[in-house]
């Protein structure tokens, strides 16, 4: 069986090592493949590198029908185990806990305040995680081009914080 490539688009380094501008080297050392059956019967196939995070390769995500942007929606309420980490938490849900509200409505209330206190003063952890990830991405891209001591140094400092963040 034959087998195609699909296509990339930049960066043209899905791979790198070095933590110096003298040891340095990255080079596009992964492909995806598909056979022609599947090429045709997917013809907007898009790929995109992500960013390296915990490995020297980027990995590769594949989307048959191309990448849409996604639409701005209110998202369920989620409750985040690493609140429990934070030394205010449990004085907070008892100041917004009011045992004598009817649970549906407190639940509500308390669901709406948490997210507020997510973005203001837990920081929301997901919000840091996605701007990590778009900085380490948008270095490593200009890193595939050149070569730069600073942008090295910097590749390393934030994922040094991501780290820091997933902990």
């Amino acid at each position: 069986m034959d087998f195609l490539e699909i296509e990339f688009g930049v960066p043209n380094h899905t791979w790198a090592r070095g933590t110096s501008l003298e040891t340095r080297t990255s080079a596009r050392l992964d492909s995806a493949l598909c056979n022609a059956d599947w090429s045709l019967r997917f013809p907007n196939v898009t790929t995109k590198d992500l960013p390296a995070v915990q490995s020297d390769h980027c990995p590769i995500l594949i989307s048959p029908n191309g990448f849409a942007p996604i639409a701005s929606i209110k998202k369920p309420f989620k409750f985040q185990a690493a609140w429990l980490t934070h030394d205010n938490f449990r004085e907070f849900i008892e100041t917004k806990w009011d045992k004598s509200r009817p649970l549906f409505p407190l639940l509500k209330k308390v669901s709406d305040e948490l997210q507020d206190w997510n973005r203001n003063v837990f920081h929301n952890i997901f919000k840091k995680k996605r701007n990590l990830l778009a900085r380490i991405g948008g270095v490593q891209k200009c890193l595939a081009s050149q070569r730069s001591r600073d942008l090295i140094k910097l590749e390393a400092k934030l994922r040094k914080e991501l780290d820091e963040v997933l902990e």
